[in-house]
């Protein structure tokens, strides 16, 4: 999966300076919490609990009964599954296409599925999950090449 890292979804160009840090924060975190509505509702809650509401993650695992560790590891996941060149590919996209590649869509890219996990959801064969899968990063691949040309 390719991730693109935070100063790329917003075009942050190093040149302009550092002194842009606080803005570029702002937006970002604007960018992630917008994109994060297409999550499960367990993992939208938590994004929103680190970012919109500042909480430390500390204090979420403490809640939760949790190591900090690993949820410091998911929430790291998470943000780097939602600021995806992909995810927002296929958030853009997902309504174009027939409900069989939709719903795989949403499960593998959107929810962060394995192809097995999906195909078991959907109650779909794991050759039918793959075929749906192969297509939706073909169409991806070609949009990403064909803004690359432009």
């Amino acid at each position: 999966m390719s991730v693109v890292s935070f100063p790329e979804v917003i075009g942050f160009n190093p040149s302009e300076g550092a002194d842009l840090r606080r803005r570029r924060r702002r937006e970002l975190t604007e960018a992630l919490l917008e994109r994060s509505s297409r999550l499960p509702d367990e993992e939208r809650a938590l994004i929103e609990a680190v970012y919109r509401e500042g909480r430390p993650v500390v204090e979420i695992a403490r809640l939760r009964g949790e190591s900090p560790r690993p949820l410091r590891r998911r929430v790291r996941r998470l943000v780097e599954r939602v600021m995806s060149e992909r995810f927002g590919f296929v958030a853009r996209r997902v309504a174009e296409w027939t409900p069989n590649r939709r719903r795989v869509a949403e499960a593998c890219v959107l929810h962060g599925c394995s192809l097995r996990e999906a195909a078991e959801r959907l109650r779909l064969s794991l050759h039918a999950v793959r075929r749906h899968s192969d297509a939706v990063q073909a169409l991806f691949e070609a949009e990403r090449d064909r803004r690359r040309r432009a």
